[in-house]
């Protein structure tokens, strides 16, 4: 299968196979030429057009100079597509001159029904797809179970929401751990970097662990500025996993240099064991360590306000005086943040109550705002999105995703969170006894009520190491780069000191 964007189970679309140099590349890395003539099987459990199949038995031939009758039967495909399956044994009758045993050829998906046989290797390319991007909304259903299962979310919810951003290549590689692999099996995968180098979703699969089996990651090389998949924009890697052992960091992170030359770096987790790991050039544990910001639990980073769709509806390049003044909000922008201006460039108009909830019905007329926004309801009921539709289902279709209390809170230590390079938090107070909003994923902040502790916060962001533990994460410029998820990980929540009154 390969990189299969999989929109449905009989018609996939953007389908990429590993090119056969590559192929050969893996192969060797793994010395998997030696392991077929010490007879242990080797399985490829999203085999596409055989690319793996075809370099193993080359680097053999290549290597040991035999008949390839002598390692075939150690050999295992599966495909889901039956016309890969027949495109793959067409082409190795005609360049072997031999069929391909049958009996080693399935036509399994390797999630729903895994033939739970066992290999010594396992090698492949499984599909690179969000959960959420999925379109086939039976083979959806059919998949949240299996998620849950394997405890790569908690529960439905989280499959709907947060989780939804998983890939489903962690679903087919906890699949094939649990059930394809002995006590010593071996693995190796190209797998999309965000696996192990993005926060939030992917937290769950690096707990390495499936049901009652550990695995160990043991290194990965970065295809950074390495072109292997035409037209695919998707960064990625290639991991080496170990079953029965327990990952020893720093592991070894193999980056491509201007030579086209293997540098080796080291990887690791900060601040906790499945955080996403970060990239520096030594293997002193003690680098890979930080002191962390301490924040209570109410202030939790959070993201900027989502209109779900419907910027032009609710934000205004000028202040837009023909509406209620009390619900129009300042919006950060990139010049505010760095300083090039004090007063608003943008506006956000938020009929909400200042604890969080939104206006009623009644309010939302009593407040002059009914008329505008009635001139809009059908778009607003149209939006898209679990969160938003659980609002529109109640009458509430002029509601917004990311606003709480926390929105209204006299400070925000504040930071831009897509596509910048450097962190350099810094505070924003009310204007016009209006506090600023962040705008949507482009802003991330900490809400806070006192200058003083806003301050420490500040301070401590900018002076411990986070810009640089930011950037050994190889997130510079990306729409990942300082998200509420990712700088929680330097945070501790802790509990306000009790009074003594």
């Amino acid at each position: 299968m390969d990189i299969n964007t999989l929109n449905s189970l009989n018609n996939p679309i953007g389908a990429v196979f590993t090119p056969y140099r590559w192929a050969i590349w893996a192969v060797e890395l793994l010395n998997l030429a030696d392991s077929l003539n010490q007879k242990k099987t080797v399985f490829d459990p999203t085999g596409g057009d055989g690319s793996f199949i075809f370099a193993l038995v080359d680097s053999w031939i290549k290597k040991y100079n035999g008949s390839i009758k002598e390692i075939v039967n150690l050999i295992f495909y599966n495909e889901i597509q039956i016309e890969y399956i027949n495109k793959f044994s067409s082409d190795f009758k005609e360049k072997y001159k031999m069929e391909f045993p049958q009996s080693n050829i399935s036509s399994l998906d390797i999630i729903i029904n895994n033939n739970k046989k066992k290999y010594d290797f396992i090698i492949g390319n499984p599909p690179w797809i969000n959960f959420n991007d999925i379109q086939d909304e039976k083979y959806k259903e059919l998949l949240k179970q299996y998620f849950i299962r394997y405890e790569l979310v908690k529960n439905l919810k989280e499959v709907l929401l947060g989780g939804s951003r998983i890939d489903l290549a962690a679903l087919v590689l906890y699949s094939v751990f649990l059930n394809n692999t002995k006590d010593s099996t071996v693995c190796g995968y190209f797998l999309p970097l965000s696996l192990f180098l993005n926060d939030g979703a992917s937290d769950s699969f690096r707990k390495f662990s499936v049901g009652q089996k550990s695995f160990s990651l043991d290194y990965i090389y970065d295809f950074d500025g390495i072109t292997v998949f035409e037209g695919i924009a998707t960064r990625f890697c290639f991991a080496h996993f170990t079953m029965n052992r327990k990952t020893i960091y720093p592991i070894s992170y193999y980056i491509s240099n201007d030579d086209n030359q293997w540098k080796e770096f080291f990887a690791a987790p900060v601040a906790q064991s499945n955080a996403a790991l970060i990239v520096k050039k030594t293997n002193a544990i003690e680098e890979f360590s930080i002191k962390l910001v301490e924040i209570e639990s109410w202030q939790t980073p959070r993201q900027g306000i989502n209109t779900c769709g419907a910027n032009e509806i609710f934000q205004f390049n000028e202040l837009p005086k023909y509406l209620n003044k009390n619900y129009i909000y300042p919006l950060v922008t990139t010049k505010l943040l760095r300083g090039e201006i004090k007063k608003p460039e943008k506006y956000i108009l938020l009929p909400y109550h200042k604890n969080g909830k939104p206006l009623s019905f009644k309010e939302l007329e009593d407040e002059g705002l009914l008329e505008y926004f009635s001139k809009f309801k059908n778009k607003l009921q149209n939006r898209k999105g679990v969160l938003i539709n659980s609002q529109i289902n109640k009458c509430i279709w002029w509601s917004l995703i990311g606003i709480g209390p926390y929105s209204f809170c006299k400070y925000k230590i504040i930071w831009p969170s897509f596509g910048s390079k450097e962190f350099s938090p810094v505070i924003l107070a009310d204007y016009d006894n209006h506090e600023w909003q962040a705008n949507q994923a482009m802003q991330a902040f900490i809400p806070s009520n006192d200058l003083a502790d806003s301050y420490r916060i500040q301070m401590q962001l900018n002076t411990f190491g986070i810009e640089q533990h930011l950037k050994d994460q190889k997130m510079e410029g990306t729409m990942n780069w300082a998200q509420p998820g990712r700088i929680k990980k330097f945070l501790k929540e802790v509990d306000p000191t009790p009074s003594l009154f």
